[in-house]
């Protein structure tokens, strides 16, 4: 079946609902337990004023109606982080290793070089082999790690931090680290 990756509307509020609480049954990578989230429909359609904004994309991935993953990014507020984005994504367990999560990386791609976003970034558990493969064949490189950052069945488990350089292009950019002005001390 079809997997159309689009903007999220005010009518996906109730199947968006659904598909957090299916993932975070579905996986213990997710940053919500099972039944910890609290959110209602309703709440979920006031999103649809945020990614009108260039501020912030959220895209879902919709098969036959069902949606089977997400995507959704706000870049920084002030004019230092202007440049940044993060973001979070998902997608069902069910979905997995059909192209899905290439497919709305590459749409955060795009989005990013519309608005002039020219880095993103995210967090992900380090054990998560397959989400870390996904983003590293996107482009992302692993920069830190938060060691016991997360709490799992009561386990300490760490979290890598992983980030992507985008040329004007749009494309990762291979350039090193650019050096700032230097610090008053």
């Amino acid at each position: 079946m079809e997997v159309i990756i689009r903007s999220f509307e005010a009518h996906d509020a109730e199947a968006y609902v659904d598909l957090l609480d299916r993932v975070d049954r579905d996986s213990t990578f997710m940053l919500w337990e099972p039944g910890e989230r609290s959110i209602e429909p309703s709440a979920v359609r006031a999103r649809v004023e945020l990614t009108e904004r260039a501020d912030s994309i959220h895209l879902v991935a919709d098969s036959a109606g069902q949606l089977v993953g997400f995507l959704v990014a706000h870049r920084g507020t002030t004019r230092r982080i202007r440049h940044r984005a993060d973001f979070a994504m998902a997608v069902r367990s069910t979905h997995q290793g059909q192209g899905i999560g290439h497919r709305l990386l590459a749409g955060l791609d795009e989005w990013a070089s519309n608005v002039g976003v020219q880095r993103l970034e995210l967090t992900v558990m380090a054990h998560n082999a397959r989400a870390i493969a996904l983003y590293e064949g996107s482009g992302y490189a692993r920069e830190g790690l938060k060691r016991g950052a997360i709490r799992v069945d009561g386990h300490p488990v760490d979290e890598l931090a992983m980030g992507k350089l985008l040329g004007s292009d749009g494309l990762a950019s291979p350039e090193g680290p650019v050096q700032g002005p230097p610090c008053a001390g």
